[in-house]
């Protein structure tokens, strides 16, 4: 995946996952093959957000899922994965091998690939900027002061892991 850029918050309820969504399709509409995975294992919304219904494949010859197409984008998550209704109560390690597994075993064929992370500085975090070169990430929030708290140590994060934090996606695109 030549493109990978994170899109996080320090807290949740700030519109994370919609601004994930909709860079997606804004990239796919200026011509990128678009990915879009849902890292929140716990909470995943991305299914939802982007109308879609059922489960994901897995192509029986690659052993790899195959990324159900919604509005032009490649969508993976957790919530094409198990039934709507189950809780996810898994520990941290299980959470971060199907992290990897969406991100690893998934047959994304994509120019980017936007990861829509969990609230906070975690588990889900650490791996993926561990596990993935980041062309950069990009912090949600909105304007109270315990919103802004929270983004601080999420670019401090993401700087500390070397992961470009620009001000617009156009610059990791020129980037590379």
């Amino acid at each position: 995946i030549p493109h990978i850029v994170a899109v996080a918050s320090g807290k949740g309820g700030v519109g994370k996952s919609t601004t994930a969504a909709n860079l997606a399709v804004a990239l796919s509409q200026r011509g990128l093959k678009t990915g879009l995975l849902d890292g929140d294992v716990y909470g995943p919304t991305i299914p939802h957000l982007m109308h879609l219904r059922g489960r994901a494949q897995v192509n029986e010859s690659t052993q790899q899922l195959e990324p159900p197409i919604a509005h032009g984008i490649q969508c993976m998550s957790m919530g094409l994965l198990v039934d709507a209704e189950a809780p996810t109560v898994w520990r941290g390690p299980m959470v971060m091998s199907a992290l990897e597994q969406m991100l690893r075993k998934t047959n994304w064929d994509v120019d980017v690939l936007v990861v829509d992370l969990p609230p906070g500085t975690g588990d889900a975090h650490l791996t993926l900027c561990q596990s993935a070169p980041l062309s950069g990430a990009i912090i949600v929030s909105t304007p109270q002061e315990v919103a802004a708290s929270a983004v601080r140590k999420g670019v401090n994060m993401f700087r500390k892991l070397s992961v470009p934090v620009p001000s617009s996606p156009d610059l990791w695109l020129s980037a590379h």
